[in-house]
């Protein structure tokens, strides 16, 4: 499954939006991620976390920003999720106001394969 994730800082707030989307029809044969467009994608979950929330964890570390991001509606799995918490330290780090990843399954099983 090709998932995005969209990191948004609100730049009045400072608040936080995480975005997940994930390719979930069948895609033609041929098509690589990088042809897929915005329609493609289908949103699996949305959630606006506070600044002061983001922040506090960030400062105790990348471990601590995991769990704040985590619930039981959205448990992204680790390798996502801390490249979640890293572009969250990068926005916060550098200013920046958003951050796009993009992660394909099939990539990551075909690495498992071939170890």
């Amino acid at each position: 499954m090709i998932r995005k994730f969209y990191i948004n800082r609100n730049q009045k707030t400072g608040d936080f939006t995480i975005e997940e989307r994930a390719v979930v029809d069948p895609m033609p044969r041929g098509i690589t991620t990088n042809q897929l467009n915005d329609g493609n994608y289908s949103l699996i979950y949305r959630k606006t976390y506070s600044c002061n929330k983001i922040e506090s964890a960030a400062e105790k570390g990348t471990l601590n920003l995991m769990d704040a991001i985590r619930n039981s509606y959205f448990f992204p799995v680790e390798e996502h999720c801390t490249a979640i918490g890293d572009s969250i330290l990068h926005i916060l780090d550098s200013g920046e106001g958003q951050a796009e990843l993009v992660f394909d399954s099939c990539e990551i099983e075909e690495k498992e394969a071939s170890a």
